[in-house]
């Protein structure tokens, strides 16, 4: 069962924009998410590894690990996890390339703050949607019939 508050990794080599993303999903979700962060693509695969992750934004272009290194390993290790790559570069084979593998959102920086929450949402909803699906069912009430 997918349990809330929903795991988000936020794995980019700038620490500035780490913490700006965290600050962004932590206003705009709430007590709907846990927001951790990585500065390193290598910690970050821990995580994964050893948690339970639910969504990643990744940065493409990293020092250690590029980000379609995360995304592959990502959606290997955790089934339904969800992979949003954020990158500086203008490359859209990169952009089909990772959605092919698995990726469900792709920004290229400089982004804004609605373009993000339009990556983000869908992920948040398909969430919400799953948990649903996989609540057990409620016991139904027995009606009475007002003809008698």
């Amino acid at each position: 069962m997918i349990k809330k508050p929903y795991s988000v990794l936020v794995v980019d080599d700038e620490e500035d924009i780490c913490l700006l993303l965290q600050e962004h999903l932590e206003e705009k979700y709430g007590e709907k998410v846990v927001v951790k962060t990585s500065t390193q693509a290598n910690k970050a695969l821990e995580l994964i590894e050893n948690d339970y992750v639910n969504i990643v934004i990744t940065d493409m272009h990293m020092p250690d690990v590029e980000g379609d290194q995360i995304l592959r390993k990502a959606v290997t290790m955790q089934r339904g996890i969800q992979v949003i790559i954020i990158t500086g570069m203008d490359d859209y084979a990169t952009a089909f390339t990772s959605f092919l593998d698995g990726a469900v959102g792709f920004l290229r920086k400089p982004f804004g703050f609605s373009d993000f929450v339009m990556a983000v949402d869908p992920c948040i909803e398909r969430l919400d949607n799953w948990s649903n699906l996989l609540k057990p069912p409620a016991k139904r009430q027995q009606k009475t019939d007002p003809l008698k």
